[in-house]
């Protein structure tokens, strides 16, 4: 089993992070409690409570877990009995005392239910802890969090939310029903499912409320230490927030199923077996194989009275994506347009989880038949190791016909026209069938050109100020068409000139057979160095001042840009800066392998040396070194 590394908790106080675990997880809380009665004088050193679950905390620093535990645990049987009693004790306005008057009211005593847990920040995990004190917290019904716990609890805490609780109060075998809530739901919620049976095994394709999944359902990772099957990844925060951004558009909806384990313990039975009775109307009367069907493959489901009815094979994030409702609460934020933003997305998903259902793939079977087939952590792994994936160059296809505003979008576009005319004229790889040629996804994704078209990114506020220093061109993607193609065709003049025997075997190379000029890689550390160019912090080629006397004007907008495809005064404008490059680089295949830190994914790499190139030739004042990545600095 993978074991967690947790230097992330050396300098932090036990109570603090076990509270903000309980918080984001939905569990209220409070530090040290005092307890001063007759028969013991002692504190909780964290208190929390969830509906009518109490939960006792006692925190183990640097003391050895055995004698602490039993401690603890004459501590835990002499609290819970008066509790009710220790909580009036406390003086008013003391927030243990606040919190539980505030729960009160809707705890019947005799359903309060207490779990105890010992929270141990010592360097144990729980296969390093001896056995009998393991058996000693068991017969007592004491959970153990070491380390690694916390810090699989904590980081779903962060990831879920409010939705972490169920997860906590499974592993503190407290059971749906036991947590009373003004809206609880059945204790064994019940469905109509398609599928089929064959050898002990049911297929089962039904629909499932996102709430029901998101209090029932268990993910058996790699991480858990209480799963010693595990076999899923830990969340991943970033994919998350995507798609919680996509939850957040107008019709957000989940094509794939969910697929999953059901529980063992969960009942399947043919629908007609069990004596229903349907009325059929007179056009599926008539249709008796449609009926036949219907009786062998509709199953009613009911799930048991468990934390983990699904075991999730396939789709955590798409189910906790809507658990991602306390963004304007623990999210970091810019200011308070963000943070109102947040709220407004926090109440938009708040109430998609109440609402939104899933389609629910599930596997079951009440003798072990799942595991004989396959087992959940063989699937899983098949699913995500075996499945075709969208082809990248789709995805930007695809992306240009649904999102036509995104920045990959407008690169498409712009890559498209460089593609059209100009020094890159049908050099890029636009169909799926033209090979040796550039591939988009390496100029838009890597490269920078999607940042020149992304206006929260550096290189857009650069050439956006290049298009607002001229008047002809009106069209940013038209203006950045321009200045590109120009751009490319002093180098590729320059070139010509200095290796004319070569050059022609130099621009139909662009997969790095021989020679690197128009490989994607280079192409893309020479659009990344243009932005240097225009930089307003150029002090030795001005290009930004003369742009604007450059541009040739023409009444139609549309001609206009035609006419300035090729410009030679546009041209001009990059000449002395390009010359030092191409005075310098042969641009054959054994200069570039030879090159220390150039390879086919190192644009930043090749932008600096590039960069300090032209400095080095008697122009130390080009360019902006800030745009250059920190460890490419010299």
């Amino acid at each position: 089993m993978t074991k967690i590394k947790c230097g992330k908790f050396q300098d932090a106080d036990e109570k603090e992070i076990l509270e903000s675990v309980f918080r984001k997880s939905g569990i209220e809380c409070v530090k040290e409690v005092p307890v001063n009665r007759p028969d013991i004088h002692t504190k909780i050193d964290l208190l929390g409570i969830c509906e009518n679950v109490i939960v006792l905390v006692e925190c183990i620093g640097k003391d050895p877990i055995g004698p602490k535990s039993k401690k603890a645990n004459s501590d835990f049987r002499a609290i819970e009995p008066a509790f009710d009693k220790i909580m009036s004790d406390l003086p008013a306005g003391h927030r243990a005392r606040e919190l539980y008057e505030n729960h009160k009211s809707g705890i019947d005593p005799t359903k309060m239910i207490f779990r105890r847990l010992l929270a141990s920040f010592n360097r144990e995990t729980k296969d390093s802890v001896k056995d009998h004190i393991l058996k000693f917290c068991d017969s007592n019904k004491i959970c153990l969090w070491t380390y690694e716990e916390m810090y699989y609890f904590k980081t779903l805490a962060e990831c879920t939310y409010d939705h972490c609780q169920f997860e906590i109060l499974d592993y503190l075998q407290v059971s749906p029903t036991e947590i009373k809530t003004e809206n609880a739901e059945p204790s064994t919620p019940t469905y109509v499912a398609y599928g089929k049976r064959f050898e002990g095994l049911e297929i089962l394709n039904f629909v499932v409320p996102v709430k029901t999944l998101l209090r029932r359902s268990s993910v058996k990772r790699l991480q858990d230490s209480s799963s010693k099957a595990g076999y899923q990844r830990l969340l991943d925060k970033e994919k998350l927030r995507r798609m919680r951004q996509y939850l957040l558009q107008d019709f957000p909806i989940y094509p794939n199923n969910i697929i999953c384990k059901l529980h063992d313990d969960a009942t399947v039975n043919n629908l007609f077996d069990m004596g229903t009775s349907v009325e059929l109307g007179p056009k599926l009367s008539s249709r008796t194989s449609i009926l036949r069907d219907m009786k062998d493959n509709l199953f009613l489901v009911e799930l048991p009275d468990t934390h983990d009815a699904f075991e999730i094979i396939d789709g955590q994030h798409r189910l906790f994506s809507f658990s991602q409702a306390k963004y304007a609460q623990y999210e970091k934020y810019t200011d308070t347009a963000e943070r109102d933003a947040f709220a407004e997305g926090d109440r938009k998903i708040a109430n998609l989880s109440k609402n939104a259902n899933l389609v629910v793939t599930a596997i079951h079977s009440k003798n072990g038949t799942v595991a004989k087939f396959s087992s959940p952590g063989r699937l899983f792994l098949d699913i995500n190791t075996t499945q075709t994936r969208i082809r990248p160059e789709d995805v930007i296809d695809l992306v240009g016909k649904f999102y036509q505003n995104e920045p990959v979008a407008h690169a498409n576009v712009l890559l498209t026209k460089l593609n059209t005319h100009g020094v890159l004229k049908g050099k890029i790889r636009v169909k799926f069938w033209q090979e040796d040629r550039i591939k988009r996804t390496s100029i838009i994704g890597y490269s920078g050109l999607k940042d020149i078209l992304d206006k929260d990114k550096k290189s857009y506020g650069i050439f956006h100020k290049a298009f607002e220093g001229q008047t002809a061109i009106t069209d940013y993607l038209d203006f950045c068409y321009v200045l590109i193609n120009n751009y490319l065709r002093a180098m590729a003049e320059i070139v010509r000139a200095k290796h004319p025997k070569e050059y022609p075997e130099i621009e139909t190379d662009l997969t790095l057979g021989r020679y690197y000029l128009f490989s994607a890689v280079f192409i893309g550390a020479l659009i990344r160095l243009l932005r240097h160019f225009i930089s307003d912090k150029d002090q030795e080629f001005h290009v930004l001042k003369q742009l604007e006397s450059a541009v040739a004007i023409d009444q139609d907008q549309e001609h206009t840009v035609s006419t300035n495809t090729e410009n030679e005064k546009i041209c001009s404008l990059f000449v002395r800066g390009i010359r030092p490059i191409a005075g310098q680089l042969r641009f054959t295949k054994l200069e570039f392998d030879n090159k220390k830190g150039w390879g086919p994914n190192k644009w930043g790499k090749i932008e600096a040396d590039l960069f300090y190139m032209i400095r080095k030739r008697k122009h130390p004042r080009f360019g902006d070194e800030k745009l250059i990545s920190k460890k490419y600095r010299r």
